[in-house]
């Protein structure tokens, strides 16, 4: 909970400093967003698709939280963790430039990556149905699935023991 209230500070941060830059240039929010061209349906998929990527990776984040002795031990994990979530994000040109191509299809079906890829994939052109259900639908199953290996992480021995982060540790934790 804390962690979703961070990210509503940051947004409303974000968008007092994006509005008031606005304000400054003597441009309106219609301006800046005329190059987006989304349905209402497209703008409504944005939810599911924030939510799901939240659901995943703060899952993910407890699960670090729950093997790492502390947090310095912790920070090389998130980083690999969250790769390819950044993916689409260093990828953004191939995406746009080729949405239909089999490198956007594979980041937008891709659980970890396909609410940043997807949603780029839907600003550049329509995007089959069915890729759209398969994507959420995949998102979906992931993030139940990381919430309920997670949550065996979480046992007071796990929580307990001091001991660094490391593969074979983890493997030890989701076995008992």
């Amino acid at each position: 909970m804390g962690l979703s209230a961070l990210i509503l500070v940051q947004y409303l941060i974000w968008t007092v400093i994006a509005s008031l830059a606005l304000a400054v240039l003597g441009r309106d929010v219609g301006q800046l967003l005329a190059g987006i061209h989304l349905s209402a349906g497209e703008a409504l998929l944005a939810l599911p698709y924030a939510l799901g990527g939240f659901g995943l990776y703060t899952a993910l984040m407890a699960g670090i939280g729950a093997l790492a002795a502390d947090v310095e031990s912790g920070r090389t994990w998130i980083f690999v963790l969250t790769l390819p979530m950044m993916a689409p994000i260093y990828l953004w040109t191939v995406i746009v430039n080729a949405p239909h191509g089999p490198l956007a299809l594979v980041l937008s079906l891709f659980p970890h990556s396909a609410p940043v890829a997807m949603l780029m994939r839907m600003t550049a052109t329509s995007v089959p149905a069915w890729q759209l259900a398969v994507s959420l639908g995949l998102l979906v199953l992931a993030t139940v699935g990381m919430i309920w290996l997670m949550a065996r992480l979480f046992r007071a021995q796990t929580l307990l023991s001091g001991e660094s982060l490391s593969l074979q540790r983890f493997w030890l934790a989701l076995k008992s």
